[in-house]
């Protein structure tokens, strides 16, 4: 049981809408990361941390074809966890 109602859950079940998705998540990834590192160096990020914060993107974009590829419509426990263990880390190391 899901505590939030998306209406792509029921669909995730389905392999094809499963492949439409894991393709456009893969072809998306190389323009999630020139687009992030574009945008970091716009925003005076040194080489090095617009390079960090691209690679995040980008794996987060892979990590999130993989779960939905291996996990199907069960991926969105996955993607919680993620989001509250990034809220966890923002709260104990930001500023």
């Amino acid at each position: 049981m899901l505590l939030v109602s998306w209406p792509m859950h029921e669909q995730w079940d389905n392999p094809l809408v499963n492949r439409r998705v894991v393709g456009a998540l893969v072809v998306s990834a190389p323009i999630l990361f020139v687009g992030s590192y574009g945008l970091a160096l716009w925003q005076r990020a040194t080489h090095d941390l617009a390079l960090l914060i691209a690679l995040i993107a980008l794996g987060m974009c892979l990590g999130a074809a993989a779960a939905i590829h291996a996990m199907g419509a069960r991926a969105i426990y996955a993607f919680g966890a993620v989001a509250a263990a990034a809220s966890i880390a923002a709260a104990l190391f930001g500023r």
